[in-house]
């Protein structure tokens, strides 16, 4: 990335963190980044709940992903929308 990119990068991950904890209602929101074979760049955020004993890398290795019904996503992705833009 460069400066500015990665810069911007830092501000969008300080207000979206928030949001995807409120509107999931989970402790943690891990990211992960990870850019195989051709240069670009994806970044998961994987919200966690405060249960288990698993934290970090072996938390994300382990654990089926958290799941919603499609309304449910919808509305989780409203909230997480309408914080963001908030902060």
């Amino acid at each position: 990335m460069t400066p500015a990119e990665l810069a911007e990068f830092g501000s969008v991950l300080h207000r979206l963190v928030p949001a995807v904890k409120a509107a999931t209602e989970v402790q943690r929101v891990y990211y992960l980044a990870l850019m195989e074979r051709a240069p670009h760049f994806h970044l998961w955020l994987v919200p966690k709940k405060d249960e288990g004993e698993l934290r970090g890398v072996a938390y994300l290795a382990q654990q089926p992903p958290l799941t919603a019904s499609y309304s449910a996503a919808e509305a989780m992705a409203r909230q997480i929308r309408e914080r963001f833009e908030q902060s």
